[in-house]
């Protein structure tokens, strides 16, 4: 049977290992945005809308709005799984030590 300290360890980097899958879920939305953020731009350059400064203009808002937007949630998120693949790392090497002990 395990011991407290192994078992502790193991749900801890489980838990780790759930939060960096649901995390990758929320990359995936973020991808998606980047995704349809291209698209608008070939838009705009196929239907020559770059050429027209009032249309220009508003587009350009429309993806700056777009881009703080995506840069909002990939931040603070990239943090997050950063920190979490580091804890992950450390639980696994403290797994090392238990089952080496």
């Amino acid at each position: 049977m395990m011991d407290k300290q192994m078992e502790d360890l193991l749900f801890e980097a489980a838990d780790n290992a759930r939060s960096i899958v649901v995390e990758l879920e929320h990359l995936n939305a973020i991808r998606i945005g980047v995704e349809r953020l291209m698209e608008r731009i070939e838009e705009v350059i196929y239907k020559k809308w770059h050429e027209n400064m009032g249309v220009a203009q508003l587009t350009i808002i429309e993806m700056e709005q777009s881009v703080r937007l995506l840069d909002l949630a990939f931040n603070p998120l990239f943090e997050k799984m950063r920190e979490r693949a580091i804890t992950l790392d450390e639980n696994i090497e403290q797994l090392r030590n238990v089952t080496s002990e």
